[in-house]
């Protein structure tokens, strides 16, 4: 056990309190992302603009969370994007059964 504690106090003495700390906030990410997983990429299968939705856009309500983004077009324009979920679902950016419904507006 002391030769562990020897190695560790040595690493940060070379590397310093800095870039100690940098690796110790490194490994602590990749054990949480390990044991908790990364969400599931969108599934996104509908353009509009330089949005990419899940379902075909449309006029959205009751929607009981929304997930909401931004970008601009080749051109320049500003989009707002966004996707409509079902009461109790799961607001992420995931494609599932708990959408509703998608929007994508222009902004003038």
């Amino acid at each position: 056990m002391s030769e562990a504690l020897e190695k560790l106090a040595l690493t940060i003495e070379r590397s310093g309190r800095r870039g100690f700390l940098g690796k110790l906030t490194a490994a602590s990410v990749a054990l949480v992302t390990s044991v908790l997983g990364f969400a599931r990429p969108t599934e996104a299968v509908v353009g509009c603009g330089c949005c990419s939705l899940c379902r075909s856009p449309s006029t959205c309500s009751a929607c009981w969370c929304t997930w909401v983004w931004q970008c601009r077009t080749g051109a320049g324009r500003l989009a707002t994007c966004g996707e409509c979920f079902h009461l109790n679902g799961t607001c992420n950016a995931n494609c599932n059964d708990t959408v509703r419904c998608s929007f994508c507006r222009f902004e003038s």
